[in-house]
């Protein structure tokens, strides 16, 4: 079980041999992590689970899903859709986690049991669920060979009773109109300036009044917001592409390649080189 003190982890495996249907790869607990919601959104390469055991926060993907996160929610993370979780500034919650793929999944996906428009479902019995995925995972198996068939197969079971049994959740994050029209035009051509007219004229709303209140609902400036996006995008640029790094910078209106890697590198503390080899090496540490 994870302990008293802060940020403890434990991961329960890693790497599990591969099985005709798939696999899970990586489980493990994360108290009180250290990944917060207002980081830029991050991409996987595979499927994952977090379910949350206390604390709350927030969940948002470049789906347009923003939620608000209390325990006993499955948070459902799907390969090539950015995604963001996490408590909210000054918050805490603790987790378990398990990063899976393979053909069944992926089944699933296109027979929409996983669906990337549903990532998040809020289960009636908290406590029940978490025993019976703690079951799963820690369960130690003798035959290396039977071992992770029946432990993907019991995943996959108490999987597909968490998708089929769950509270209905909000279809949308209550968001007032000229606030979803902000975020989505702050959210376009990242590699333009700005667009302060277009943002006056399709909210409304004059320049001052607009921006303080934004800053009220979101926590933060829209300038700020607009450079979030962009250093998502070029997280994403030096995972996923092969890009120079003038032509990330270019793409995403930095003056050149070295005011974008000083801006990064504030950002993120890694230079961008080491961000995209880090970011290539395999799975990230839970809750990262």
């Amino acid at each position: 079980m994870v302990g008293d003190n802060p940020i403890e982890t434990r991961t329960f495996f890693r790497d599990r041999p591969e099985t005709p249907l798939g696999r899970v790869q990586v489980a493990g607990y994360v108290k009180d992590t250290w990944r917060r919601f207002e980081e830029p959104m991050r991409l996987l390469g595979t499927y994952a689970i977090v379910y949350v055991l206390d604390g709350g926060g927030g969940f948002r993907d470049s789906l347009g899903t923003n939620l608000e996160i209390q325990a006993g929610d499955l948070i459902v993370l799907f390969p090539g859709v950015p995604h963001g979780y996490g408590p909210k500034s000054g918050g805490k919650w603790s987790e378990l986690y398990a990063h899976f793929d393979g053909p069944a999944f992926d089944v699933w996906r296109r027979s929409g049991l996983l669906d990337p428009a549903r990532p998040v479902h809020r289960q009636p019995r908290p406590e029940h669920w978490r025993t019976e995925l703690e079951a799963v995972l820690l369960a130690e198996w003798d035959d290396p060979i039977a071992g992770p068939i029946i432990q993907l197969s019991r995943f996959l079971s108490v999987l597909t009773q968490m998708l089929v049994t769950n509270i209905p959740l909000p279809e949308n994050d209550g968001l007032p109109p000229w606030m979803q029209t902000a975020t989505a035009l702050l959210d376009m051509d990242l590699g333009l300036d700005l667009p302060i007219h277009r943002l006056m004229q399709e909210t409304g709303l004059p320049y001052h009044t607009f921006c303080r209140r934004f800053a009220q609902v979101m926590g933060l400036s829209p300038v700020k917001y607009r450079f979030l996006r962009r250093m998502e995008a070029a997280c994403s640029m030096l995972t996923y592409t092969q890009m120079t790094m003038h032509a990330i910078a270019e793409s995403l209106n930095f003056n050149d390649e070295f005011h974008f890697s000083n801006r990064f590198q504030l950002h993120t503390g890694r230079r961008p080189s080491v961000y995209r080899r880090e970011s290539r090496g395999g799975l990230r540490p839970p809750g990262f």
